[in-house]
């Protein structure tokens, strides 16, 4: 039998609402644009992984969006989950965010280490056939549109 190797980890969409756009890194190794996120580090929260990736990849101070309980402990509800198969035996248990700058105009950095360029990306950039990502980064991104411009 064979065993498979998993890891949780965060996909973290920041999203500008004043320029309607949304932030991505072009990732090294995958050579894809990507939104910010890693590996959940042993012994921290999802949460705190989150804004963490955001910070080291980005440069960026980001609020996570969404449903919070109204009690000690409560943590922000990610606002889906997917599993990324890596290979045969490794994948990743995704927790994906939304989030949001902490304030308008902050200065980008390019963590080169992971990354060859950081940028925002409005949504007709992001579904256009050529642009290189995934589906499932697309799929996220219109369906987080969808849902804000209904707010």
């Amino acid at each position: 039998m064979l065993l498979v190797d998993r890891h949780f980890c965060v996909t973290v969409y920041v999203y500008n609402r004043e320029a309607a756009s949304f932030l991505m890194i072009n990732h090294k190794k995958l050579s894809k644009w990507l939104p910010p996120g890693g590996h959940v580090d042993d012994n921290e929260i999802p949460d705190q992984a989150a804004i963490r990736e955001c910070k080291e990849e980005t440069g960026l101070d980001v609020t996570l969006l969404g449903e919070r309980g109204d009690f000690d402990g409560a943590l922000v509800r990610p606002i889906g989950s997917q599993l990324n198969v890596i290979d045969d035996d490794h994948e990743h248990i995704d927790l994906v965010y939304l989030a949001e700058p902490n304030e308008s105009g902050q200065a980008l950095s390019l963590n080169t280490d992971e990354c060859s360029e950081v940028r925002w990306f409005g949504l007709d950039e992001i579904l256009k056939d050529d642009f290189n990502t995934f589906a499932s980064i697309q799929y996220w991104c219109k369906k987080i549109s969808r849902n804000l411009s209904h707010d």
